[in-house]
């Protein structure tokens, strides 16, 4: 069973600053702090509505993606993962022996590597959360789709920890806020 392809991209923003070694993402930020469980809302905006993902990841390998406003839930341990459709019925997907299926998902994103290559713009400073933020706005990638893509991340100027993505393209605009950094959270299999 293949996953679908809008799981496998909320899953990867989930792992996007998973990094076990802080990292600079340029010289006026502070390293980038491990995360090792947190919480992630990602919306998809567009001129005909939005649509709401919630996520939990607990490193190395737990994650649990719910959709907002449908039963829609997805929890992947290490190489196994539930999927839980419309009917509220849970069903394992199948991978090929040696296929980790979150491979791509840890590979797609680096939020540390995305912040200390080329194309990052300091931008200063503003406050959000109760704290301090640094905000770095990212070139897009000289790639064929990427074109007129802005990114903007905001990083705890104290604590490192990410805790707004943007990504708007036209009308659409991406939205990943974390929350619950390095709290006591579980993923379990259902």
């Amino acid at each position: 069973m293949n996953v679908p392809v809008f799981v496998r991209f909320g899953c990867a923003l989930a792992l996007l600053a998973t990094s076990a070694t802080p990292l600079r993402a340029a010289a006026t930020s502070p390293a980038l702090t491990p995360l090792h469980s947190f919480k992630l809302r990602l919306t998809d905006t567009t001129p005909q509505g939005s649509t709401s993902r919630t996520i939990t990841y607990v490193a190395p390998d737990k994650l649990r993606v719910e959709i907002v406003g449908q039963p829609t839930v997805v929890v992947a341990i290490a190489k196994n993962v539930w999927l839980r459709g419309e009917n509220g019925q849970w069903q394992k997907a199948e991978y090929a022996p040696g296929v980790d299926p979150l491979t791509d998902v840890r590979d797609t994103f680096n939020l540390a590597q995305q912040l200390s290559g080329p194309g990052v713009h300091y931008k200063g400073i503003a406050h959000m959360d109760g704290g301090a933020v640094k905000i770095y706005d990212i070139d897009p990638p000289a790639k064929h789709g990427y074109e007129g893509r802005t990114t903007r991340f905001w990083i705890g100027a104290n604590d490192g920890y990410p805790h707004r993505i943007e990504q708007r393209k036209g009308a659409y605009v991406f939205t990943a806020v974390y929350s619950a950094w390095n709290q006591p959270l579980s993923v379990s299999a259902p």
